[in-house]
């Protein structure tokens, strides 16, 4: 076992398994969040309409709410690894043939939405076994620099990803080229991360008994038998639904502020928002010595509303992208703080249950909230919708979450000095 880092911000680095299946995860997150781009400029360009846009997010939705809490069972009874490397291996699957009709100029809406789809059926097992499988290849005193970590994954791959795929679908060829290409590129990313993750060394893990349906029983009955779990969880699903769905309608903003060059202005979008994120994943790992993390939940609640709500009628772009970038930076805080208290007190047995629900925030949550932007931008227009979106979570942060008493007294470790007992890793099994 490696010594943990001295350096603070990227101590759980200093682990083989845990570096190799951070990059892997990285690609993977990479590739799923380059696709959400290209797959919404592809649709807004065929058809024009927010509603569409709002479409696709329900066809994520449908698989994700049928198959999320099933990948959460398959992470807690099945081989986490292998689950992670077949669905890596399915996305690339997926983005290959979109990339195929694509590039030969017969791709068509139903494409789109079905590789949409497609990719929410094989994200649904991918979730539950990402987050549950890092804890158990890192010392427990490096759990919250490895949350942090993890959580920076998603926003640091949109810095760069968006604005390069935004550049590649407006400057590389005629027509759908740059788009085609972007998608095939998206498919070898998912290649190169299944290769990473196979190199990965998990630990034998016992796996839960019984049936599956009993496992979904159990895994919902132990988050309802405890508050703090199932409140942190409802409040992720307030902040997808209602929250998080304004990125749907980044397509027509990035329309509205240059049509001649979207794809660009929609990449540049992306990537702020995935600047702010990676500051504040980043740097949230700092936090660990906060000591009451649940008044920090509610204050990023609040952060995030404003900010979004003002994204929505900024009139000058640099301010559009100041506030995209703070909104982002909160909900990032948010989510490696409720994270980090999730991971420290969860049971093993219930771990990848409990992260499948908790990644329903993004895979069903956000996917039906998108749906219900889509609709609203389409009768108050798209400003009108985001701004709303951003008050819903604000109001949430502070009538609901700032009175209940057990989440202001939250703590980062249930039992006092929990974090300095660091445990040793089972053995480990080889690749």
């Amino acid at each position: 076992m490696a010594r943990p880092s001295r350096f603070q911000l990227v101590a759980a680095l200093a682990h083989r398994d845990f570096r190799l299946f951070w990059a892997g995860s990285a690609l993977s997150v990479a590739g799923r969040q380059t696709s959400m781009l290209a797959m919404a400029w592809l649709l807004f360009d065929i058809t024009g309409s927010p509603l569409q846009l709002g479409l696709l997010g329900f066809v994520r939705f449908v698989p994700s709410l049928v198959l999320g809490l099933a990948g959460g069972v398959a992470a807690d009874k099945a081989d986490r690894r292998r689950l992670l490397i077949g669905t890596a291996l399915g996305g690339a699957v997926v983005f290959t043939a979109l990339a195929t009709v694509t590039l030969t100029g017969s791709v068509q809406t139903w494409h789109v939405l079905a590789a949409g789809f497609a990719a929410a059926s094989v994200g649904a097992f991918e979730g539950p076994s990402r987050q549950s499988i890092f804890p158990h290849l890192i010392d427990r005193r490096d759990l919250t620099n490895a949350v942090a970590l993890t959580a920076t994954i998603n926003p640091s791959v949109r810095i760069v990803m968006p604005l390069a795929a935004g550049i590649a679908i407006d400057r590389l060829g005629e027509g759908y080229t740059g788009a085609g290409a972007v998608l095939a590129f998206i498919a070898g990313m998912y290649l190169v991360s299944s290769y990473l993750l196979f190199r990965v060394h998990m630990p034998r893990l016992k796996g839960a008994l019984g049936s599956g349906i009993q496992n979904v029983v159990a895994g919902v009955r132990y988050v309802r038998s405890n508050h703090v779990f199932a409140f942190l969880i409802l409040m992720a699903y307030v902040w997808a639904f209602f929250g998080q769905s304004y990125t749907i309608l980044l397509p027509v903003f990035a329309s509205a502020i240059d049509e001649e060059s979207s794809g660009i202005i929609l990449g540049s979008l992306h990537s702020i928002s995935g600047l702010g994120g990676f500051i504040g994943a980043l740097g949230s790992g700092a936090l660990r010595s906060v000591p009451r993390p649940g008044l920090v939940i509610v204050a990023m609640g609040v952060a995030f509303g404003a900010a979004v709500a003002g994204f929505a009628y900024s009139p000058w772009y640099g301010l559009t992208l100041l506030l995209l970038m703070l909104a982002s930076m909160s909900h990032e805080i948010f989510g490696v703080t409720a994270m980090s208290i999730l991971q420290r007190r969860l049971d093993d047995e219930y771990r990848g249950r409990v992260m499948g629900l908790w990644g329903m925030q993004f895979s069903v949550l956000h996917s039906l909230g998108n749906l219900q932007i889509g609709a609203l931008a389409l009768f108050l227009g798209a400003p009108a919708a985001a701004a709303i979106a951003g008050a819903i979570v604000a109001t949430f942060a502070v009538f609901v979450a700032g009175s209940d008493r057990q989440i202001r007294s939250l703590r980062h470790d249930p039992h006092p000095g929990a974090e300095d007992a660091a445990a040793t890793p089972p053995e480990r099994e080889g690749a």
